[in-house]
């Protein structure tokens, strides 16, 4: 008969056993299989962004789609997962994020929930008057130029930002 592994939080510490001593993971958490000591089966939390909706797991194979994250541990399923859209600004192209990591680049800003990529979040220069110092942005800071007066869209300071009278 062919070996198997333990499943996740169940371990056997000698060679040829037919049962595997311990308790199978909780869904929400995994464990390495075909441990072979009960340290090594210790069962942990699903990490943020990811869940298991299964006993004795050794991956926790369910994701938060892309374009979104999620920040809570030991989720069981994708609503306990509790995705969230990605904020204005940035966006996720992977699954089973933790974070948005993909950012509008400074001088941009976007409104867009749930951006999957760069061409997604559909990130905009901050107009004349306006700017955003950060990567990330989903509004800029700033007061728009007067009528009469100018400045170049997506500044990156208050300084670039100035408005400057029409010529």
């Amino acid at each position: 008969a062919a070996c198997l592994d333990c499943p996740g939080g169940k371990f056997s510490a000698t060679t040829g056993a037919s049962v595997c001593s311990g308790v199978a993971c909780k869904i929400g958490t995994y464990s390495t299989p075909g441990a072979t000591s009960l340290s090594t089966a210790a069962c942990l939390d699903c990490p943020a962004g990811k869940f298991s909706a299964t006993t004795g797991a050794s991956i926790c194979s369910g994701t938060c789609n892309a374009g979104t994250y999620s920040i809570m541990l030991g989720a069981f399923s994708l609503s306990a997962a509790a995705c969230l859209d990605c904020p204005g600004g940035r966006f996720s192209a992977t699954t089973g994020a933790s974070t948005c990591s993909g950012t509008c680049n400074a001088g941009t800003y976007s409104t867009t929930l749930g951006a999957i990529s760069l061409s997604t979040a559909a990130c905009v220069d901050c107009p004349g008057g306006k700017f955003s110092a950060t990567t990330g942005a989903s509004t800029c800071f700033g007061v728009a130029c007067k009528v009469g007066t100018y400045s170049t869209p997506g500044a990156t300071s208050s300084s670039t930002a100035a408005c400057l009278d029409c010529p």
